[in-house]
């Protein structure tokens, strides 16, 4: 067990960095973005821009099929063993998969869909001029996505990180700082149109940097779809509804509520997902490595890299807690303007929810890589109407509150729910726990003690 264990810290190290920096990265650039926007568009702005990003977040994870999901497996199960000459059918099942999704989807927003949502759902004639422009960003976000995904399974961490996001990020920020710069005054249409070219330049960069390691796959004759459908659809099922526990209930305040009220919730939920930062980063990470312990049959391994992930993860997420529930008004003031500062209980029920999420871990990675996704399915489907039917009742009587208390609800439920799951049936626990954490950091002062 010895040597195992120093190959997990010793992967564990090398994948963290690379991910930490990315994620760090990627956390950094969403904040000056959302502090920008605030700043720089009037709040119906800005609550217009945050339902738009929920619309692209659903409808890009919806055309994956759970495609994104299912390549991890597909590619991080079959490199280095005997079917490895696979890697490369997986690869164009999913491209053409995803393609399929984006136009079955994209096209019929374009073409309708979106400018009646903008005008009946959300009352909002610019959500509804931005129909077309909102089509063509599901399309990039969905094929970023999947790009993203695939350097995950070849194990290429840093690059899954950097195209998971982050690249985009810094793109939109420098052309948004320039737009700024050199414009009286900027517009929601300026943003969405720098949004599409950090993506397009982002996505091209990805498919330079994949050529290459697409190139020493060996080639194949065939394309199995309907083998990546298989694994994939009950992923699709629980990754939108999972997805649908914080995205949609979005919708449903903007359905009811006013673009200001919209604004204020979205700044108080992108400054609530900060917290879980550490826990994003470990999910980036250990995906390829349990599912490759997991078809070894190293259960204790499993549980072992679970539970020092969930306290590296859970301790920072404690602290600020803490702090959030101390100070909330002043922090949203201090970030985004005292107009936002109206936020602040939905901020502290959201980070609540996150604690919760963080606090349990990733049992979700080890059911998803273990062949039991069908049951994160099933815990998604009840968790997620939770969530949904409580938003929908509260949102009447407390707003962005009521919301805010239907993501929490249906995100702890879920999280909770996988954790006894993985706990009670295969007997693996994934919360945190602080003297797997002591030994983990022991084990790594030896070895760096017996190299020096």
């Amino acid at each position: 067990m010895g040597n195992s264990s120093g190959s997990i810290s010793q992967r564990l190290i090398s994948g963290s960095v690379l991910v930490m920096i990315g994620k760090v990265l990627a956390a950094a650039s969403a904040l000056v973005l959302n502090i920008l926007l605030t700043r720089l568009l009037a709040p119906g702005d800005v609550g217009v821009y945050y339902l738009l990003v929920s619309v692209v977040t659903m409808c890009g994870l919806a055309a994956q099929l759970g495609v994104h999901q299912a390549i991890v497996r597909a590619l991080a199960g079959g490199l280095g063993a005997k079917h490895e000459d696979m890697s490369r059918a997986s690869i164009s099942a999913a491209f053409i998969i995803v393609t399929f999704g984006v136009l079955m989807i994209g096209l019929p927003y374009a073409l309708g869909i979106g400018q009646w949502l903008g005008k009946s759902v959300f009352d909002s004639p610019l959500a509804s001029d931005m129909a077309i422009i909102t089509a063509l960003w599901i399309a990039g976000f969905a094929l970023q996505m999947l790009l993203s995904q695939i350097f995950r399974g070849f194990h290429r961490i840093g690059f899954a990180t950097l195209f998971e996001g982050t690249s985009t990020g810094v793109f939109i920020i420098i052309g948004l700082t320039y737009v700024w710069l050199t414009q009286d005054q900027l517009k929601l249409q300026d943003v969405l149109i720098i949004t599409l070219g950090a993506l397009l330049l982002s996505i091209l960069l990805a498919l330079i940097l994949l050529r290459r390691f697409y190139e020493q796959t060996m080639p194949t004759t065939g394309v199995d779809i309907r083998g990546m459908l298989r694994i994939s659809l009950p992923l699709f099922v629980s990754s939108t509804v999972v997805l649908g526990i914080t995205e949609l209930h979005i919708l449903i305040l903007g359905s009811v509520n006013n673009e200001d009220t919209v604004a204020i919730y979205g700044a108080a939920y992108r400054l609530a997902k900060f917290i879980v930062v550490p826990l994003l980063i470990i999910n980036s990470v250990i995906p390829p490595m349990v599912a490759q312990f997991v078809a070894q049959g190293k259960m204790n391994e499993v549980e072992r890299v679970l539970r020092v992930t969930a306290a590296v993860a859970g301790v920072p997420v404690i602290a600020l807690l803490v702090i959030i529930v101390l100070g909330a008004s002043p922090i949203l003031d201090f970030f985004y303007g005292e107009f936002y500062a109206q936020g602040a209980s939905v901020l502290i029920i959201l980070v609540a929810a996150q604690t919760v999420n963080a606090l349990t871990g990733s049992p979700g990675v080890l059911l998803m890589m273990s062949n039991h996704q069908t049951i994160v399915m099933k815990l998604a489907l009840v968790s997620g109407v939770l969530g949904i039917v409580t938003s929908s009742v509260l949102v009447g009587f407390l707003g962005a509150t009521g919301v805010a208390l239907g993501v929490a609800v249906g995100l702890s439920a879920h999280n909770l729910g996988m954790w006894a799951y993985c706990k009670f049936k295969l007997g693996v626990n994934t919360h945190m726990s602080m003297h797997a954490l002591k030994d983990a950091i022991s084990e790594i002062r030896q070895k760096v003690a017996a190299k020096f």
